[in-house]
């Protein structure tokens, strides 16, 4: 007759909590994983100012390239990106007469940066909303008390399908789930 297993209650705890903080994490990066990997072709929108808002919708999610001004006020973020992997200073800023944010790397776009800047920017569009993926960007501009538009996307400049953002996704999902597995063992030994 075998032993059965002793149950390391602590080591149990930690690995639920690390599960659930992992889980947590990737809730909101797998819409970015599936972007990355992808075979989406860009689609190149046009202006902003002739593009329907309905429009939008139909193009969440997908890799396309937008032509608008950039306005004047102007949000500063750091940390990793909401909906993504990757992890630096940002800034976002809204495209005059859309319902279109543009969130880029100033150190990658120094012309975004100046107020009223005709640009064309490539790159994922989402839907901004106090449920979806980029709920902390939506509370943020709650918080900040600037004007939202009722169906609100975000266009993360830069990002497109097999681009080099996308390597980080494979690894980080392997070592993610092998931190769980190794954590259930050491509990259950």
């Amino acid at each position: 007759m075998s032993m059965p297993k002793r149950i390391a209650w602590p080591q149990l705890m930690v690995a639920l909590t690390l599960t659930a903080m992992l889980g947590w994490l990737w809730s909101d990066r797998l819409d970015g994983l599936f972007y990355h990997f992808s075979r989406n072709k860009l689609v190149d929108v046009g202006s902003v100012l002739k593009t329907s808002r309905d429009r939008y919708t139909d193009l969440a999610g997908k890799y396309i390239q937008l032509n608008g001004v950039l306005g004047s006020r102007a949000a500063n973020m750091s940390g990793l990106h909401p909906n993504s992997l990757r992890i630096d200073a940002v800034q976002i800023r809204q495209m005059m007469g859309s319902p279109v944010f543009v969130l880029f790397n100033p150190t990658n776009h120094p012309d975004y940066q100046k107020a009223f800047m005709q640009v064309t920017v490539r790159g994922r569009l989402i839907r901004l909303d106090p449920k979806g993926p980029l709920k902390q960007l939506h509370a943020f501009f709650q918080r900040h008390s600037r004007r939202m538009p009722d169906q609100a996307y975000v266009l993360l400049a830069d990002e497109q399908p097999w681009s080099g953002f996308g390597w980080r996704y494979p690894p980080g999902l392997l070592v993610s789930l092998l931190l769980i597995m190794f954590s259930f063992m050491r509990a259950l030994r």
